[in-house]
C-alpha cells in the first residue's frame, strides 16, 4: 500500500510508495476496467500542504486518478475538494481553514484532512468550518485518500476511531450549556461521530433509513444546524458525545 509522504519521516525504497519528483502509476490507470467506470466529471481538488515536498509527492500519485483533476492554490475557492496535508490539526491550521473560506470556497466543498497528530481542542471549530474527513498519517495509505477523496456523502463526517475516543473522554465531563437532542438524536449522534453512513445507523438502530434522516433532520432544522458534519460539531461542543 501507498503511504502518505511526509518530509519528516524517514521513506524506504518499497515498491508501493510515491517519492517526490517520481510519480507512479496509479493502478486505476493500469486497469482498462477501471477507466471504463469513470463516467461523471472529475472532482476538482486543491491541495494545501505544510510543505512543498509532500504536496509535491501527493500530487504526483493523484495526477495518475481519472476522477480527480488537480488544481492550484489559487483555484481552491471553486473546486469540489480541498485535500490539507498538516502536521497538525491545530490553530495554524484553522487559520488556513479560515483563509480558504474567506477566498469563497463554495459550501459544498468538502475538506479533508490528512495529519499526524490532532489538537482535541480545535477539532469541532475544524468541523464547524467544513472538514468532513481526518486521515491519520501513520493509519493511512495514498488509497484511503483517494478513496476519502472521492466520497460522495458530502455531509457525512469520518473521523479516526482513535481521535473519536480520546474527544468523547475529554468532553463526556463537561455540562452542556444548551438544549440537549434526545436520547435517540444522541444516539444517532454517537454513530455519525463514528463514521457510520445513514443505511449503517438504520441496521445498528434497527430504524428504516427513511427514519434515521428525518430523526437527522429535525434535529438540524430544530437546533439550527447546517449539515451532519455541523451536527457531530455540536454534539462535541456541547459535551454530549
Amino acid at each position: 500500500m501507498q503511504s502518505v509522504a511526509s518530509h519528516q519521516r524517514p521513506v524506504h525504497a518499497e515498491a508501493h510508495q510515491v517519492h517526490a519528483g517520481q510519480p507512479r502509476r496509479h493502478p486505476e490507470e493500469r486497469d482498462p476496467a477501471a477507466r471504463e467506470q469513470t463516467e461523471t466529471a472529475p472532482l476538482d481538488l486543491a491541495i494545501l500542504a505544510d510543505d512543498h515536498i509532500t504536496e509535491q509527492s501527493v500530487a504526483a500519485y493523484l495526477r495518475n486518478c481519472p476522477r480527480i483533476r488537480l488544481r492550484s492554490r489559487d483555484l481552491a475557492a471553486a473546486c469540489d475538494v480541498l485535500l490539507i496535508l498538516t502536521d497538525e490539526i491545530d490553530a495554524t491550521a484553522l487559520e488556513t481553514l479560515h483563509a480558504a473560506r474567506e477566498e469563497g470556497y463554495k459550501a459544498a466543498t468538502r475538506v479533508v484532512v490528512v495529519t499526524d497528530r490532532v489538537n482535541l481542542s480545535v477539532l469541532p471549530s475544524a468541523l464547524d468550518l467544513g472538514v468532513v474527513t481526518v486521515l491519520l498519517r501513520r493509519e493511512s495509505d495514498m488509497e484511503q485518500v483517494v478513496k476519502a477523496v472521492l466520497e460522495p456523502d458530502a455531509g457525512q463526517p469520518r473521523l479516526p476511531s482513535s481521535v473519536v475516543r480520546s474527544l468523547v473522554d475529554r468532553l463526556r465531563a463537561m455540562q452542556p450549556s444548551v438544549e440537549v437532542p434526545g436520547s435517540r438524536e444522541i444516539e444517532v449522534l454517537r454513530l455519525l461521530a463514528e463514521g457510520l453512513d445513514t443505511a449503517e445507523i438504520a441496521t445498528e438502530l434497527h430504524y428504516s433509513e427513511r427514519t434515521i434522516k428525518h430523526i437527522v433532520q429535525t434535529m438540524c432544522k430544530r437546533l439550527g444546524l447546517r449539515n451532519r458534519a455541523h451536527a457531530v460539531a455540536y454534539g462535541f461542543r456541547s459535551g454530549l458525545l
